[in-house]
């Protein structure tokens, strides 16, 4: 979900900062999750594994200092990782331990290279 300074861009008119709605469109993701749950002994165990993936990705780009700011869908993005969990009850005790694990990466899609070379701005 963006935040507010995602859906609005900003430029300077006369020394006043001036506000208005972004043409960035909505960033779309393509999700995948699989997991399982089961009774292992003593133990609930639950581990999932899961992947994210778009090319439209949101991004903050500003010029001119931080006078000219726009929100663009620059970034294509993938995000993968894995949830584990595990419970034990003993009588009126119960014990849960869990781990995540996340990893990602970023880089510019065509329109965000074309706007940094249109723009001035390396890319490494």
């Amino acid at each position: 979900m963006p935040d507010g300074l995602q859906i609005s861009d900003q430029t300077v008119v006369n020394g006043e900062k001036r506000y208005f709605t972004t043409n960035a469109e909505d960033e779309i993701y393509d999700m995948y999750e699989m997991g399982l749950r089961d009774k292992v002994a003593f133990s609930t165990v639950n581990a999932t594994f899961w992947m994210t993936n778009t090319d439209n990705q949101l991004n903050r780009i500003y010029l001119q200092g931080v006078n000219d700011a726009y929100t663009m869908n620059l970034l294509q993005t993938r995000r993968w990782g894995a949830d584990v969990a595990f419970q034990q009850t003993f009588g009126k005790l119960t014990l849960e331990e869990s781990y995540a694990w996340l990893n990602g990466r970023s880089d510019y899609n065509d329109k965000g290279r074309k706007f940094l070379m249109e723009n001035g701005k390396k890319h490494d």
